[in-house]
């Protein structure tokens, strides 16, 4: 990956800015425009553009945008650069996992959408960029408010927290809460012969956080469940939803509810609404 990331937009540059990346150069092809979009999207920003906004031609602004920017501002920043340790989930602040998202735009909303609830951070198992230009004007910019990881390999690292080694080996999407000695118990039937199997979710004090997995045939999603849970919420991608090693991996398999005859969400929706009604239960 670049070390050199593209922002399109007054948007990404401000979020830089504003948590502490490391802006390399802003530039305008409309001294004008861009100042009257400062006005209107942050006018504390105007004394900064004064200072810091470069003219450049026209015809060299459009042959660095990807495609047309209402505020006719681009710039380029230093990419964040992050660890999975850095996203690890605590209680009240779950991590998301994207599980091989292939739109890159459907990726920055989501990174929006957990800023603005305060994630722990967006992991992505699969070759997406979270940095890429169209996830930066996806997400705004956001990428710099909050930690970000993307790894061909990540579930064979989130295995080293101890994720998927308590589970059960299919991992399918019937599943049930039942009282147990110190944990919750989770019963789950299996395709030979209709027998259940059961995996505990870990006390809330435990070091091993819980991998909750978004799948339309999922038991129901009650998000009181995981208060005080150090939490990871996979999702599937977009055309083939979860794959069958995160399904495997997780703890449960839940849904949210929908009218009869709708089929899916939106990625980006569904991710809102999860970690939303979280945050309410935590906060309740």
């Amino acid at each position: 990956m670049e070390q050199l990331v593209l922002l399109e937009g007054l948007h990404a540059v401000k979020h830089v800015q504003r948590f502490g990346g490391r802006l390399l150069r802003v530039v305008t092809d409309d001294w004008d425009k861009a100042l009257n979009a400062a006005a209107q999207v942050d006018s504390e920003m105007i004394p900064w553009l004064a200072e810091h906004l470069e003219r450049v031609p026209r015809e060299q602004f459009r042959a660095w945008a990807s495609q047309p920017v209402p505020t006719h501002v681009i710039g380029w920043a230093d990419r964040p650069i992050h660890v999975l340790a850095d996203l690890r989930p605590h209680p009240g602040q779950p991590a998301v996992l994207l599980d091989d998202p292939r739109n890159s735009k459907n990726l920055g909303a989501v990174i929006r959408v957990a800023a603005g609830v305060g994630a722990s951070g967006v992991m992505v198992n699969g070759d997406v960029d979270p940095c890429s230009v169209m996830a930066i004007r996806g997400a705004a910019g956001l990428q710099w408010a909050l930690p970000t990881y993307a790894a061909g390999h990540l579930l064979r690292e989130l295995g080293d927290w101890g994720i998927g080694k308590w589970g059960d080996p299919v991992g399918l999407a019937s599943s049930s809460l039942r009282e147990g000695s110190g944990s919750d118990v989770v019963d789950r039937k299996v395709e030979d012969g209709g027998q259940a199997t059961r995996s505990a979710i870990p006390d809330q004090d435990s070091a091993r956080p819980v991998l909750i997995a978004l799948d339309a045939d999922g038991a129901t999603f009650h998000p009181e469940e995981y208060v005080g849970q150090s939490v990871i919420f996979a999702f599937g991608s977009e055309r083939v939803g979860l794959s069958a090693a995160v399904r495997q991996m997780a703890d449960r398999i839940v849904s949210l509810p929908m009218m009869a005859g709708v089929s899916s969400l939106n990625l980006a929706t569904c991710v809102s609404a999860v970690l939303y009604l979280q945050r309410y239960a935590e906060e309740r």
